[in-house]
This record gives structure tokens, sequence and C-alpha cells, in this order.
């Protein structure tokens, strides 16, 4: 079919897109058209934004398919959603969590103790990270530390006593941190990282 030269093609651009800056992010997907046409975007597991650009001479239709859940609409449709935490940040929390209960329910069996340890720190520094993140090894464990020694306080109401102290240290063989109910942080903590034998 051979086109008339005054007609205009409709466009259709999808890109990355965040609040956060005015930049335009990379292009994903850009659609030229006379009639209609159909794309499919493969997105790497996690949570995306992207911004949806149309324009044609006379009108358009976009019907947009997924075959997992997502949100459609402008700022004030869009950003409850990406005030919760993701699916795969929860997944991850859980997993973490399994592991400490699984370290503290094995505390007093050796053999068990150091594979619960190593499990754990498998699952909250796994290769890939560490890998990625190469020298960042001690503010990891630090911010684990933390993240820790936060969960811990939470739970127990905030009310820390000498036992809970002792049962961090103990834990993270942490002993330089200055451990509070009113900080989210510890002070001087110094990263102790267990080596187990195998």
């Amino acid at each position: 079919v051979k086109q008339d030269s005054g007609t205009q093609k409709g466009i259709l651009t999808a890109q990355q897109f965040t609040w956060k800056s005015l930049l335009n992010g990379p292009v994903i997907l850009q659609l030229h058209t006379y009639v209609t046409k159909a794309a499919m975007i493969k997105l790497p597991p996690g949570r995306h934004v992207l911004r949806f650009t149309a324009s044609s001479p006379l009108g358009h239709h976009i019907h947009l398919c997924s075959t997992v859940p997502f949100v459609f609409g402008d700022e004030e449709t869009v950003m409850p959603y990406l005030d919760k935490e993701s699916y795969r940040f929860m997944e991850q929390a859980t997993n973490i969590v399994r592991a400490v209960l699984k370290v503290m329910q094995n505390f007093s069996i050796e053999n068990e103790l150091c594979r619960a340890l190593k499990d754990l720190e498998l699952t909250h520094y796994p290769p890939q990270i560490r890998e990625k993140h190469l020298g960042f090894e001690e503010e990891h464990f630090k911010a684990f530390h933390t993240a820790l020694w936060h969960f811990m306080t939470e739970s127990m109401g905030n009310k820390v006593t000498l036992d809970m102290i002792f049962a961090f240290r103990v834990f993270t063989m942490d002993f330089s941190a200055i451990l509070t109910s009113e900080s989210n942080f510890m002070q001087g903590t110094r990263t102790y990282r267990q080596t187990n034998k195998t």
C-alpha cells in the first residue's frame, strides 16, 4: 500500500521515568505507524516506572496488557503504589528473618550453628551482591547489624535490656557498638565477620 506523502505517522514512545530527575530516561520502545501496530516490552524483574507519550495527526487508541499487575495513570494514581515496599523486597526481608531465626534455634548446636550462620550470610549478602560491590563488605555488615538491632528493639517494644545487648553482641560478634533504644543506628561500630570452617 502506497502512503500519501502528506500523511504523518502516529508515534508511541515508552521511556524510563523518575520524578527525581528532570532528564528523560532512556527510550525503551518507539513505534511509528500509519494504521495499527503492536509491540512487546520485556523488562527485568523489579519495579519500573515508564512514561508513555503518544502523538498522531487524527487520534489514537492505546491498549496495554501485562502478565504481571501494573498501574497506569498520572502521578497521583501511581505514587501510592510506589510508596509500598516491593514484593521482592518483602520476600528478601522474610528470608533474612527466617535465616536469623534459624541461627537462634541452632545457637547451642555447634555444627548446625556454623551452617545456619553461613546460610544467613548468603541470604543477606549473596555472591552476586558481593561481586557487584567489591570493597564495601564492612559497610554492608554495618548496615545489616544496624538493621538487625533496629528489628530487635522494635520487636521488644524499644525496651533494651542487658540480656538483649548481650544476645546481639554474641550474635554479631560486634562488641564495640554503643547500643541504645533511641537510636536507629549504632555508634562506633566496628564490623566483625565470622569465618566458619567447613
